[in-house]
């Protein structure tokens, strides 16, 4: 192998080695969601009460 051959293979393990140490940080603090709690749900719902009915009343009894 000639000096040509030594320099590019040097350069590209040195290319190599700064892609890895980039991308391991990054990489890393991904599966982190920082120092906030998770949200708490809120207190429980109170069930809706009946329904109503808001048409007006149909049938021969409703006219005034």
């Amino acid at each position: 192998m000639g000096r040509c051959g030594r320099g590019v293979l040097l350069r590209s393990v040195i290319w190599l080695a700064v892609i890895v140490i980039l991308a391991v940080p990054s990489a890393g603090s991904a599966q982190w969601f920082g120092e906030r709690p998770p949200p708490v749900p809120p207190a429980a719902v109170p069930d809706a009460g009946p329904a109503i009915n808001l048409a007006p009343p149909s049938g021969s009894g409703s006219a005034p």
